[in-house]
């Protein structure tokens, strides 16, 4: 469990705004400035749903499979 979130908080503070790869890339190619969406006090919601997110949709699926698994077949 301790895992997941010390390595998704080190993508996301050494790799992510680095403007040679990644998100930062695709966004100054496109015209934004760097780094706007992680600092702008308009975008920090929303970016700070969207790593979370990305950080617990893998344990929620193992829990959800997991009782999907576990259904009796007698009702198909």
């Amino acid at each position: 469990m301790m895992a997941t979130p010390v390595a998704i908080a080190l993508v996301w503070t050494d790799d992510v705004p680095s403007a040679t790869w990644g998100i930062e890339l695709l966004l100054t190619s496109v015209g934004l400035p760097p780094s706007s969406w992680v600092y702008s006090s308009s975008t920090v919601i929303p970016t700070l749903i969207m790593v979370e997110t990305w950080q617990w949709t893998p344990l929620v699926m193992l829990i959800v499979l997991g009782g999907i698994a576990s259904l009796p077949q007698e009702p198909y």
